[in-house]
């Protein structure tokens, strides 16, 4: 395995939070209010923040801070700020060629629309306490807890898009969806709490456990669940699935950064007090 690190961005002020992703072989970037998408050639246009981006059948489909949807025709050099406004807190994905939106329903729980040629239509099947949502080929995840119980049951329900939903893994175990990372292609959940992770299957057997000298503040599975990544108050673990080996290491010289990193992907963007740095795990 290797760790290259593809592009990095210095943060000049302590307002200012840069964004770096990268799919289907485009760079998106943002820095001083221009969003940037590089390859062969470079799309710029202003926006206030980026959110989010994906790209379906070379148009970009990007996020703004206030909810905003905005379409780059990344062939016609042409950007379009849609209709659509949403919650503040959205994330993108690519469902069945179509734009999956996953929005804040409430303070507490999310909700999910899909957007097809400029028509929005609101996903009705969705549980009433879903906390999160997650796309997988084509299947979507709907992690779903009652944040009022005091028993934090965890339930993963999964959906075609369609009517049929069904719920295939649950527990009564006290652990807060917050920290929870899934990976759908090996059927496996890790956890943690404190300075200890444990990863389990989708039957809540027991596979791995370990405790670190510091605290763990984020769980998750990148490259379509090939690594799992482990944060902690001074490096970024990166260990593989098969037998959870220790793969890699990335330090940082400050106190607990920002990671982003989406399932599918394998780049991880890391994000300091005085820089974002986009690595890619090959």
């Amino acid at each position: 395995m290797q760790i290259n690190k593809v592009l990095e961005i210095p943060i000049n002020s302590e307002y200012y939070e840069p964004f770096i992703k990268r799919c289907k072989g485009w760079i998106c970037r943002f820095e001083n209010n221009k969003c940037f998408f590089e390859k062969t050639q470079i799309l710029e246009f202003q926006i206030k923040k980026v959110v989010d981006c994906i790209i379906i059948n070379d148009v970009a489909y990007i996020a703004d801070e206030y909810g905003c949807i905005y379409e780059a025709d990344l062939k016609m050099n042409k950007v379009t700020k849609t209709s659509l406004r949403l919650s503040a807190d959205i994330t993108l994905y690519e469902f069945k060629n179509n734009v999956l939106i996953c929005a804040k329903k409430n303070e507490f729980y999310k909700t999910a629309y899909i957007y097809s040629n400029g028509i929005l239509e609101e996903i009705s099947n969705i549980h009433p306490q879903c906390f999160d949502i997650f796309v997988f080929e084509n299947d979507i995840f709907y992690l779903c807890s009652d944040v009022f119980s005091s028993k934090d049951n965890i339930k993963l329900y999964k959906s075609d898009g369609n009517i049929s939903i069904e719920c295939f893994c649950s527990t009564n175990s006290k652990i807060t969806p917050l920290n929870i990372g899934i990976d759908f292609k090996n059927s496996l959940i890790a956890y943690w709490n404190g300075k200890k992770v444990a990863v389990v299957d989708f039957l809540w057997n027991s596979l791995w456990r370990l405790k670190f000298n510091e605290t763990i503040h984020n769980v998750g599975f990148v490259s379509n669940g090939k690594y799992m990544l482990i944060l902690t108050s001074k490096r970024i673990e990166i260990r593989n699935t098969n037998n959870f080996c220790l793969e890699g290491t990335i330090c940082f010289d400050c106190y607990l950064p920002t990671i982003e990193y989406r399932y599918e992907n394998s780049y991880i963007n890391l994000i300091t007090d005085s820089k974002s740095v986009l690595y890619d795990i090959v």
